[in-house]
C-alpha cells in the first residue's frame, strides 16, 4: 500500500515518467503471477491502483493521438 500511495503522489505532482515506471512495475509479469498479492491489498489500495492504471492508459492514448497528429500534419 505504501508504493501505491507513492504512485498516487507522483500523479498529483505531475511526475508521469516515474508514475509510468511504477505502473509498469505493478503490471510486470513476475508480479502479476502473484495473483494473491493484489487480492490481499486493502480495498482502498486496490481501487487506487485501478484508478492509476486507467489514468495511465488514458495518458498513453493521448500521447498516441498527439504523436499521430504531429506526424501526419
Amino acid at each position: 500500500t505504501k508504493l501505491i500511495n507513492v504512485a498516487r503522489e507522483l500523479k498529483e505532482l505531475g511526475n508521469y515518467h516515474l508514475l509510468q515506471a511504477f505502473i509498469s512495475g505493478f503490471n510486470n509479469s513476475a508480479v502479476l503471477r502473484l495473483q494473491w498479492t493484489k487480492a490481499k491489498l486493502p480495498k482502498a489500495s486496490r481501487q487506487t491502483l485501478e484508478e492509476l492504471e486507467v489514468f495511465f492508459l488514458f495518458l498513453t492514448f493521448l500521447l498516441c493521438v498527439f504523436w499521430l497528429i504531429v506526424v501526419h500534419f
